[in-house]
């Protein structure tokens, strides 16, 4: 598949021409950063894609039984797990993945000028890094599937460069069973697979003028899908005949608040009135001493005054 492995097209592969340069150090220093990235990239995948002893890391072992079947809207099936090895061993499972693809693709392929090329999807689904979930019935039928793989984002044009991301590369389902969520189901368990791995992105590639799909990710992914995975990569959806959707999958750390309005009591001046996020005492608990002070210095000056009040009166007799 061009630009999934098979040969992209993309614009602006050439070498930099600009003399304006930049010095040796920082040059250094970003190829240094680079370095790291790319080494970072390279363990985060092996951890998805390999066990320790080296064999294929089955990423839905440790999942809730609960995702391992689909029990609503009338149906009843079970999803496994195969990878790009196992089913190159199974040619009729292989088969109706490619037919099944085909009849879904092939006309949108060739309308976005991305081309359809039958040996070159073969290679694709075949391909030993390929991860996939297998919907079947009860009585073993296979009715759907979702074809993955854990990469790099510029994997697309042929350039192991950009962020590490878990993309889908096919969601297909045959029609007595489509419009009954099972597309959604199966792209949710991507998305938990990704976050379990610790893969900061889940990309989508979508051809252009394929309506259905965008409409139907739009919905299925609640907007949260964007289309700036590929930003720095030189990558031209126009010529590569697909736009590359994305969503991130780090975790949003959660912030507190703990920013408390300044209150100042008239006339006290107390050595609390600056609150420092060291101190032992809260803000809160500072800002209550402020007014406490104040109250009680204003009590303590009106009990003087009435005491004083009385001792006058007392020297009138």
């Amino acid at each position: 598949m061009k630009g999934q492995g098979g040969g992209g097209t993309a614009k602006g592969g050439g070498k930099n021409k600009s003399k304006g340069g930049k010095s040796k150090n920082v040059a250094t220093k970003e190829k240094s950063m680079a370095s790291k990235e790319i080494d970072n990239n390279i363990i985060l995948l092996r951890k998805a894609l390999r066990n320790d002893d080296g064999t294929d890391k089955d990423v839905t072992a440790g999942l809730a039984p609960a995702f391992m079947k689909y029990e609503r809207n009338g149906l009843n099936l079970k999803i496994r797990f195969e990878t790009g090895k196992s089913i190159s061993k199974e040619p009729e499972v292989l088969d109706w993945m490619f037919n099944l693809v085909k009849e879904s693709m092939k006309e949108h392929y060739n309308a976005s000028g991305y081309g359809w090329d039958d040996d070159d999807k073969i290679l694709e689904l075949a391909a030993p890094e390929g991860r996939f979930l297998i919907v079947s019935e009860a009585d073993g039928s296979d009715v759907a599937f979702c074809h993955f793989r854990f990469t790099v984002t510029g994997e697309v044009i042929d350039k192991m460069e950009g962020n590490a991301c878990v993309q889908i590369f096919d969601i297909h389902i045959e029609e007595s069973t489509r419009r009954k969520a099972l597309g959604k189901h199966l792209l949710t368990m991507v998305e938990l697979i990704g976050r379990r791995e610790k893969v900061p992105l889940l990309t989508m590639p979508i051809q252009i003028g394929d309506l259905d799909t965008e409409m139907w990710l739009r919905k299925a992914g609640r907007n949260l899908f964007t289309r700036d995975a590929m930003v720095g990569l030189k990558f031209d959806a126009e010529t590569e005949g697909f736009y590359m959707y994305s969503k991130s999958l780090v975790p949003v750390p959660k912030t507190t608040n703990t920013t408390v309005p300044t209150v100042q009591a008239p006339s006290v001046k107390n050595e609390h009135d600056s609150v420092s996020n060291t101190n032992s005492k809260s803000a809160v608990e500072e800002v209550c001493h402020v007014f406490t002070t104040a109250s009680e210095t204003a009590l303590t000056d009106s009990k003087a005054a009435k005491i004083a009040q009385d001792q006058k009166k007392q020297s009138y007799y």
